[in-house]
């Protein structure tokens, strides 16, 4: 995963022009954050064609304890089905991404973001990964 490195900017200023190269600095880059994030969401695309990306290194953030995942209803247009399984093809990114996080303390929920369909998860009991997921 890349790291963002500060580079050399350069500041207008009325009197002239000043260059300033923050990688050279310590002052900018010994401030911790104070910033803390305890949800995430992520939308899954359910229709096998306009696939979503999970967000990558969410392993990064401390204090993480909920994780949304919402699933829309694009499967929906292609079937009239009462109830639609989620393919591995769309689950297996999300459970790769969510693998190691997902641990004890931080919690799971999905949730369709459809007014008319629910979706409902089969979790791994070991992982509390996603084993399946069903529209309905």
């Amino acid at each position: 995963m890349a790291v963002p490195q500060p580079a050399e900017i350069i500041i207008k200023s009325p009197s002239g022009v000043t260059p300033i190269n923050l990688s050279a600095s310590d002052y900018f880059m010994n401030f911790p954050s104070s910033s803390e994030i305890s949800s995430i969401g992520m939308y899954v695309d359910t229709s096998g064609v306009n696939y979503t990306n999970p967000i990558q290194g969410l392993n990064y953030l401390t204090g993480l304890t909920d994780i949304n995942l919402l699933f829309g209803a694009e499967a929906t247009r292609y079937t009239t089905a009462k109830a639609i399984e989620v393919g591995d093809n769309i689950l297996k990114p999300y459970n790769d991404a969510l693998k190691g996080v997902v641990t004890g303390g931080t919690t799971l929920n999905v949730i369709s973001s459809s007014l008319t369909w629910m979706a409902q998860p089969t979790k791994n009991p070991v992982t509390e990964l996603l084993d399946k997921a069903i529209l309905d």
